[in-house]
């Protein structure tokens, strides 16, 4: 029985991940295309955030392995995979105050903090950019679509070459990626009271 490289359970670790990670991406957009409502701004805007953040996660940092390659992403979809990973990295999960320019330069900055004075009376508000996020977070769907379809070949291929090909008894299993281990399959305390309740939906 061959036994998978360091490298090769890294990839297989990091195609798990991704797809649960666009898996996540599509079950959310059905969700919000099929609301009977739409939520009031505030909570669609975290929504989206949490949408967009969840995508592109597998093509950040992650400590133990490395992030997806760009080079994943369809030709086709190059564009928006750009703008989503721009919202990610300089308005949703961090914020950019100098750096995020809009295409007409004499507005400023996209994220603001502006000022309205009245009177003697002021209010402070966020600037946040005009575009609908879940209109362009949408758009995803099928990127998402696409990727999940990569994650599940890679997996199925590793599947079939290692842990098909492994006999391993009944029991859960612990993909180790740790370099000090020989072997890929670590018995691993159970998260199910039997084998059999993985398979459940």
């Amino acid at each position: 029985m061959s036994t998978p490289s360091l490298d090769e359970r890294k990839e297989f670790w990091l195609w798990n991940y991704a797809r649960h990670c666009f898996k996540h991406v599509i079950q959310s957009l059905d969700f919000l295309e099929k609301s009977a409502t739409t939520p009031p701004d505030p909570v669609r805007r975290v929504l989206t955030t949490g949408i967009v953040v969840t995508y592109a996660k597998p093509f950040t940092s992650c400590h133990g392995v490395q992030r997806l390659r760009e080079d994943v992403v369809p030709n086709e979809h190059k564009n928006l995979h750009q703008a989503m990973m721009g919202f990610r990295h300089k308005m949703m999960a961090h914020i950019d105050a100098e750096d995020f320019q809009p295409d007409d330069p004499s507005f400023g900055n996209i994220n603001q903090v502006r000022v309205t004075v009245y009177s003697g009376h002021y209010t402070a508000h966020v600037m946040a950019p005009d575009s609908d996020l879940l209109t362009e977070a949408l758009e995803l769907k099928g990127l998402a679509r696409q990727l999940l379809e990569k994650a599940d070949y890679h997996k199925s291929k590793f599947a079939k070459r290692y842990i098909a090909r492994a006999s391993l008894p009944s029991g859960e299993y612990l993909l180790s990626i740790d370099p000090k281990d020989s072997v890929a399959f670590v018995p691993a305390k159970p998260i199910y009271k039997h084998p059999s309740d993985a398979f459940k939906k």
